[in-house]
């Protein structure tokens, strides 16, 4: 018994195993090791480059850079009418969570009486020239 457990004591391989950083960050053709695809943050310069996207704390950014908290229900003055986000607990969040949401939800058919089309307050589709 003493055996085995002097067999599973870690012993410290010193220098001779040290692996450098550069080796463990990329492989041999110069690509990132990590399969984790990270967002790449730039800025809007122009109404043409702006894409609806929501941050990772769920706040709706705008063309003009300001940030929204919006409901999916699309009203301005909602404060949550959903049942709370399994991710994050919000009751903002409609079918899938707001957090770094990279689409938003342009309208939707609301079934009141009368039927109606609800729209998205902050975004109108931009018309392409043909």
């Amino acid at each position: 018994m003493h055996r085995e457990l002097r067999n599973l004591r870690f012993i410290n391989p010193g220098e001779a195993a040290l692996i450098s950083t550069e080796e463990t960050l990329y492989d041999r053709h110069g690509v990132r090791r990590s399969s984790r695809h990270r967002k790449v943050l730039t800025s809007v310069d122009r109404m043409t480059d702006y894409i609806p996207h929501h941050d990772e704390e769920g706040y709706l950014i705008r063309v003009d850079g300001h940030c929204v908290k919006l409901c999916d229900c699309l009203r301005i003055s909602c404060p949550g009418c959903h049942y709370p986000c399994e991710k994050c607990g919000s009751r903002m969040c409609g079918p899938a969570c707001q957090r770094n949401r990279d689409y938003i939800i342009e309208s939707f058919f609301a079934e009141t009486e009368p039927p109606r089309i609800r729209k998205h307050p902050y975004y109108s589709p931009l018309k392409r020239e043909s």
